[in-house]
C-alpha cells in the first residue's frame, strides 16, 4: 500500500506514494451554492467557471483514487487497501487547500493565493490519482510497458516537488499577495526556480521506483545523462525544501513586524510556519529510515495544517476578505438542510395521519410544501443571524449596532454616527436627498457637496441618502447593507432634514419682515421730520409774520396765536409720535441711552444696570420696543414701586425687565405676544415670568450672531 507523500532531499530517486481516504459526501454539497448576487459581469462569471473547475479536477482526482483503492482492496489485494490514518490526513490536506483556493479565488480573483491554493490542491490530487492509475493499469492490469501508466507514476512520485514550491508562495504572498521585501521576493523566484528544475529532472530521470512499482519505467527518461539529471534532481529537490523553510521564516518575520490585525490573520499559520523545519526534517527522516507513519504525519503537518490554519484565520479574522462568503454559504446550506428535513418529516407525519383517510400522496406532499414555504424565510433569518457570529463576527457586530439604534437610539446619537461606528469610518458622512430644494444636504438641514463614488440608498424608487466613505479599507458592500438596513431612519432624517429647511425659511422669512419694517419705520420718521414737521413750522412762521401785521389786541391778532400754538402742539405730537417709531437717541447713543432717557421718563423708581455695548441695529430695536412694551405694562397695570432694567452681554444679548407689582401678566396678551414673535424673528427667545407675590419679569435673549 503506498503512503503518503515521501520526501527525499537528497538522492535521485525521491518517491512519493500516495493512499486515499473516503470522501466527504456534502464537500460537493457546500461548494456548488451560489452566494453572489445573481447577476455577474463576464470576467466574474469566467473566474467562477476556472475556479470551480479547478476544485472539481481536484476533488475527481480524489474520488477516482478512493475507488480504485477500494476496488483493489476488494478484489484480492489487501496491501493496496486504504489506511485511515493517511487517508484522513490527504483528504484534508487536500480539501482544504482546494476549499481555501476555490474561496479565495472566487471573492479575490486578483489575489494569487486563491489560484496557489487551488493549485496545490490540484497538484495533491494528481498525485494520488498518478500512484492509482499506475497501481490499477500497470501493477494489477500489466500494462507496465504503456506509456501512460509510466507518466503516471512519474507525476505521482514527483507531485510533492510541487508542493514545495505552492507552499512556499503561499508563505510569502500571505495575506497581501506582495512578499514582505525585496529579498524575500529574490528567496520565492529562487524557490520558485528550484522546484520548476526539480520537476524538469524528474520527468526525464531514469528513476528506478520501489515496488510494486518497481516494474515501470521512465518513457521519458535520458538515460545517457542519468548521472547530471541525477544530481540536479537532487540539488533542486534539496533548495526546494529549503526555500519551503526560508518561506516559513519569512512568515514569522511578517508576522512579528505586522499590525495588529496581520497578527491576527497569520496567528494561526505562524504557529505552523515556526513548526515548519522541524517537520522538513521529520519527514526526510521518515522517508530515508522508510518509517510510513513518521513521514505521513510529518508532511501531512505543513502540507494540511497550512490550508487548515488558513480557512480558520478566513474565519475568524477575514483573511483575504472571504468572510461573507463563508458565511452565506453555511448558512443556505443549514437552511437547505433544515428545510428538507422539515419537508421530509411533515410529509411522513401527514401520511401516517391523513392517509388512514384520504387514499392519495397528493395532499401530504401539498401539506409539507406549505410548512417548508412557511418555516424558510424565518428559518434563514435565524440560521444566518447564528452563522454570522460564527463566519463574519464583523459583520454581524456591525448589524446588531445599527439594529439597536434603530430600537432604542441612545440620547444625542444619530443614525450618521452609528453608522460610521458600524462601519469602522470616522470619515463617513451621509448626505441626504431634498427634492423640494433639488440639492443634497446634511442632517442640520445644510446643503452639502456629494462625492461620485457615494452610496446612494433608495426607498420605494425615490433616492433618500447617499453614504460617503472617507476612509480606505472599508467594507463598501458591508456599508450599503447598513445603510439599506436603516434606510427607514434615514428616510426619517431626510424629512427632519427638510423641515429644518423650511424652518430656516420661515425664520429667515420673518427677519426680513422685520428688517423690512424696521426700514419702513425709519422711512416714515424722516417723512415726518422733513416733510409734515418742516411744513407746519414754515406754516407757523407765515402766521406769527401776519400776526406781527396784525392790531395787537385785536381779534385777527388773537385768533392767528391760537393757530400758532395748535400748529405748536401738532409739530409735538408728530415729533414724539416719530420718537415712538424709532426714537433718535437710539442711533447716535445705543440701546443703553435709549434704556436711560425711557427710565427718564417712567413714573416710577427705575434701577439701572446697563451695557454699555452697541449691538446691531436690529437687535437693539428689537430690545427696545420688548422694553417700552414692559415699562407700558408695568405702569398701566402692575401697580409696582420699583422696575429694573438689567442689559448684559455674552453669547447672547439679554434683557431682563423685572417689577414688584400684582404679577398677573398674561404671556398671550395681544402686547407680550406682539413682542415674543418680534423677538423670535430675529433667532432669540422671550420669557415670562409673572407670579402674585414675585411681580412681573420679562426677559429677552437674543443670539450675538442675530442681524
Amino acid at each position: 500500500m503506498p503512503s503518503l507523500s515521501p520526501l527525499v532531499a537528497c538522492g535521485a530517486s525521491g518517491q512519493a506514494r500516495v493512499s486515499l481516504g473516503r470522501a466527504d459526501p456534502d464537500v460537493g454539497h457546500k461548494l456548488t451554492c451560489k452566494y453572489e448576487p445573481m447577476t455577474r459581469s463576464p470576467r466574474q462569471r469566467l473566474v467562477l467557471t476556472i475556479a470551480t473547475s479547478l476544485w472539481v479536477l481536484a476533488v475527481a482526482g480524489y474520488v477516482y483514487t478512493v475507488v480504485v483503492h477500494i476496488r483493489l482492496g476488494r478484489n484480492g489485494r489487501p496491501d493496496f487497501a486504504v489506511s485511515s490514518f493517511e487517508a484522513v490526513v490527504y483528504g484534508a490536506a487536500l480539501f482544504s487547500a482546494a476549499t481555501v483556493g476555490l474561496v479565495v479565488a472566487v471573492r479575490r480573483p486578483r489575489h494569487p493565493v486563491g489560484w496557489l491554493f487551488l493549485a496545490l490542491g490540484v497538484a495533491l490530487s494528481v498525485g494520488g490519482a498518478g500512484d492509482a492509475f499506475a497501481l490499477d493499469h500497470g501493477v494489477v492490469g500489466g500494462n507496465g510497458e504503456s506509456t501512460a501508466v509510466g507518466l503516471a507514476v512519474v507525476a505521482g512520485k514527483a507531485s510533492f516537488i510541487a508542493w514545495f514550491g505552492l507552499l512556499a508562495a503561499i508563505l510569502h504572498l500571505t495575506p497581501t499577495g506582495r512578499p514582505a521585501s525585496r529579498r524575500w521576493g529574490l528567496a520565492l523566484r529562487i524557490t520558485i526556480v528550484c522546484a520548476a528544475v526539480a520537476l524538469l529532472s524528474k520527468a526525464i530521470q531514469d528513476t528506478r521506483f520501489e515496488p510494486p512499482y518497481d516494474g515501470l519505467r521512465n518513457p521519458w527518461a535520458v538515460t545517457s545523462l542519468g548521472m547530471a539529471v541525477d544530481t540536479v534532481a537532487a540539488l533542486s529537490i534539496l533548495f526546494s525544501s529549503l526555500g519551503l523553510v526560508v518561506a516559513a521564516i519569512a512568515l514569522v518575520m511578517r508576522f512579528k513586524r505586522g499590525t495588529v490585525l496581520e497578527r491576527r490573520q497569520l496567528r494561526w499559520m505562524a504557529a505552523i510556519a515556526v513548526a515548519m523545519p522541524l517537520m522538513v526534517a521529520a519527514a526526510v527522516a521518515g522517508a530515508l529510515a522508510d518509517v510510513d507513519g513518521l513521514r505521513t504525519a510529518a508532511t501531512g503537518g505543513f502540507v494540511a495544517l497550512i490550508p487548515i490554519t488558513a480557512g480558520l484565520s478566513v474565519q475568524q479574522y477575514r483573511l483575504y476578505d472571504v468572510d461573507r462568503i463563508l458565511s452565506r454559504a453555511t448558512a443556505y446550506m443549514l437552511t437547505t438542510l433544515s428545510i428538507g428535513g422539515v419537508y421530509g418529516l411533515v410529509v411522513t407525519f401527514a401520511g401516517l395521519t391523513i392517509g388512514q383517510v384520504v387514499d392519495s400522496s397528493t395532499i401530504p406532499a401539498v401539506v409539507a410544501t406549505g410548512a417548508a414555504v412557511t418555516v424558510a424565510a424565518p428559518l434563514h433569518r435565524r440560521v444566518q443571524d447564528g452563522v454570522d457570529r460564527r463566519f463574519d463576527r464583523r459583520r454581524y457586530d456591525a448589524r446588531r449596532m445599527v439594529s439597536d439604534h434603530l430600537c432604542a437610539p441612545a440620547p444625542g446619537r444619530s443614525i450618521d454616527a452609528t453608522l460610521a461606528a458600524a462601519v469602522g469610518d470616522p470619515c463617513l458622512r451621509v448626505r441626504y436627498w431634498i427634492s423640494s430644494k433639488d440639492q443634497w444636504v446634511s442632517a442640520a438641514g445644510q446643503p452639502e457637496p456629494i462625492g461620485a463614488d457615494d452610496i446612494c440608498i433608495d426607498r420605494n424608487g425615490e433616492a433618500v441618502a447617499r453614504v460617503g466613505i472617507g476612509s480606505e479599507g472599508i467594507d463598501l458592500r458591508l456599508a450599503r447593507e447598513l445603510a439599506e438596513l436603516a434606510v427607514s431612519e434615514l428616510d426619517n432624517v431626510r424629512l427632519r432634514a427638510a423641515l429644518s429647511l423650511q424652518l430656516d425659511e420661515v425664520r429667515d422669512s420673518r427677519s426680513r419682515i422685520v428688517s423690512a419694517q424696521t426700514g419702513e419705520r425709519r422711512r416714515l420718521e424722516r417723512n415726518l421730520h422733513d416733510g409734515a414737521q418742516q411744513r407746519l413750522l414754515a406754516l407757523a412762521m407765515q402766521l406769527r409774520s401776519a400776526q406781527l401785521r396784525t392790531i395787537p389786541g385785536s381779534a385777527d391778532a388773537e385768533l392767528l396765536d391760537r393757530a400758532v400754538d395748535e400748529i405748536g402742539e401738532s409739530v409735538r405730537e408728530l415729533r414724539d409720535l416719530a420718537n415712538g417709531l424709532h426714537p433718535s437717541v437710539l442711533n447716535d447713543g445705543g440701546l443703553a441711552a435709549a434704556l436711560d432717557e425711557l427710565a427718564g421718563r417712567v413714573p416710577l423708581k427705575v434701577e439701572l444696570q446697563l451695557s454699555p455695548k452697541r449691538f446691531s441695529a436690529t437687535i437693539e430695536e428689537t430690545l427696545w420696543f420688548v422694553a417700552c412694551e414692559a415699562v407700558a405694562n408695568t405702569v398701566k397695570h402692575a401697580r409696582a414701586d420699583v422696575l429694573t432694567l438689567v442689559l448684559s452681554n455674552g453669547e447672547a444679548v439679554r434683557l431682563i425687565c423685572h417689577d414688584d407689582g400684582t404679577g398677573r401678566a398674561n404671556p398671550a396678551g395681544s402686547g407680550l405676544k406682539g413682542i415674543s414673535d418680534r423677538v423670535e424673528a430675529v433667532g432669540g427667545r422671550l420669557l415670562v415670568d409673572s407670579r402674585p407675590g414675585f411681580g412681573t419679569s420679562i426677559e429677552a435673549v437674543i443670539p450675538c450672531a442675530s442681524s
